[in-house]
């Protein structure tokens, strides 16, 4: 195996939600290869090279795909290599149907054959003579009997073998395991499945880095650019100012932790409503101009109204509390679960530091910095109840931390809570462009777990390689040791996953 194994990302379809809605030619046997690279691309978004997409199908139709590198060749392991991650495959459907056969489909470097003019210009011809995919073919010809053995190990039924060549689509003749030629590579825009697609408003980007340009969330998106300037100008020079207060006081440390937590769920639980409440309007709704914050005439921007549900102070606040990358983790575990199972967890590491006789987490320390009173008042806080010092237990037990680490290792079978999740990544993306140095990087880092929960490894490394390693110590974090491993979270493969 290489040093760093391959990139993975976990894709729910979401495009045939049952059995009645599947078509035929993806819910039976026969062969269909450009409509099934017409569903691969469709639901990643993006045409990938140099990949092997994995597609469930099942009685509830089709399930996620599971997206990894190619091995590469010489000397590899490919049993082991292509075992590892059928394990991680979606097992059962909701109503307890497993998902137990699976089309593999192979993409070599095929987006430039998807140029709208060499379609139009050049007719489809069946002349395989051309040789400009036989060291492809080659390649994935060596990994289909090691492929194929570990299939049949797992119980899992090959419905089909399809390589995406640079200028056709090869398919698997099964009694030899040899793949044939079948049809060009430009027919996939032109299948049935493609068109619907296309007409229902989704899009294929050409490459992954074009996926990314639309794929992630625009913080900077406004109607209103000199109110968003100001935001991010005030909201940049407060969180200096009350990380300048934090390192001044004497403030000890769990009830500093413990009070920017209570703020941080308060956020998440307005960030949630507000993305909940905007979705619902839908697209005609949301041009409704009586829903602009600022009263323009073109709907508000998502990230304008993010903007308005932290305001200044909070967002500021909110910047600052990330200053270790201790309370990151936790406020990763507060989205994935709630405020009781976060302090109950940063009670254990109290409770485990105060025991070695860690200094800095003395609750009889200084009280905690905290927002301003018209703040904490709009959100519903009680100043008094995130002054006052919280006694602990004598002993930790342990069972708190532990259950963090599981959740954040992505051991635990149960899966996050998919909205706070989606409203922390919103939150980090919104602050980010408010922040420096530490806050900064660790807010990337925020986005970057809550990507890999959701099963999007490879935006997850993308994401956290804009870390300045000098912000969390110039050691790996639990994220980087995952991304590392290859491994995604067990929850992907215990229960189908929202369309997130």
């Amino acid at each position: 195996m290489n040093s760093r194994h391959p990139f993975t990302s976990f894709y729910p379809t979401g495009l045939v939600p049952s059995t009645a809605d599947c078509p035929p030619e993806i819910n039976t046997p026969v062969r269909q290869e450009a409509d099934v690279v017409a569903v691969c691309v469709h639901t990643l978004g993006f045409w990938p090279r140099n990949s092997l997409v994995l597609m469930t199908v099942g009685p509830p139709g089709v399930g996620p795909l599971l997206r990894i590198d190619l091995p590469v060749a010489g000397g590899e392991d490919y049993g082991e290599y292509f075992d590892f991650f059928l394990s991680q495959l979606l097992q059962s459907g909701a109503d307890a149907h497993p998902y137990n056969r699976v089309f593999a489909v192979f993409f070599g470097n095929t987006a430039d054959e998807m140029d709208e003019g060499r379609e139009s210009a050049a007719p489809y011809s069946l002349d395989y003579s051309e040789p400009s995919d036989n060291d492809f073919i080659d390649g994935v010809q060596a990994l289909i009997p090691p492929f194929h053995r570990c299939l049949v190990d797992r119980s899992i039924d090959l419905v089909d073998i399809i390589a995406v060549g640079h200028r056709f689509l090869w398919a698997l003749h099964l009694p030899e395991l040899t793949l044939l030629p079948a049809a060009p590579t430009a027919s996939v825009a032109g299948s049935p499945i493609y068109r619907e697609m296309v007409e229902q408003g989704s899009d294929v980007a050409r490459s992954y880095e074009e996926f990314l340009e639309r794929y992630l969330w625009d913080p900077m998106e406004t109607t209103d650019a000199s109110r968003r300037d100001s935001w991010l100008a005030q909201t940049e020079f407060a969180a200096l100012g009350y990380l300048t207060q934090k390192a001044e006081k004497d403030v000890g440390e769990y009830q500093q932790i413990r009070a920017e937590l209570m703020v941080w769920d308060a956020a998440l639980q307005c960030a949630v409503e507000m993305m909940l409440g905007y979705h619902s309007l839908g697209v005609d709704s949301s041009k409704d101009s009586a829903g602009s914050p600022h009263g323009n005439t073109e709907s508000p921007a998502p990230a304008d109204l993010l903007r308005a549900v932290l305001n200044r102070d909070v967002g500021a606040y909110l910047i600052a509390s990330l200053n270790s990358t201790a309370t990151v983790q936790l406020v990763i575990y507060l989205a994935c679960t709630g405020l009781q199972e976060a302090l109950a967890a940063l009670e254990n590491i109290s409770c485990r530091l105060e025991e070695a006789g860690t200094i800095g987490l003395d609750k009889s320390q200084t009280k905690p910095v905290l927002p301003q009173n018209s703040s904490l008042n709009r959100y519903g806080l009680d100043r008094q109840r995130l002054l006052n010092p919280v006694e602990t237990r004598e002993h930790a037990d342990g069972a708190a931390i532990a259950s963090m680490a599981s959740k954040l290792c992505g051991h635990d079978t149960l899966a996050p809570n998919w909205d706070r999740l989606a409203a922390l990544g919103a939150i980090a993306t919104i602050l980010e462009e408010a922040a420096h140095h530490k806050p900064e990087s660790l807010l990337k880092l925020a986005q970057a777990w809550a990507y890999w929960l959701q099963g999007k490894s490879t935006l997850a490394d993308y994401l956290l390689r804009t870390v300045e390693p000098l912000h969390h110590g110039n050691e790996p974090t639990v994220l980087h040791r995952v991304l590392d491993a290859g491994v995604l979270p067990v929850w992907l493969s215990a229960r189908p996953q929202p369309g997130i």
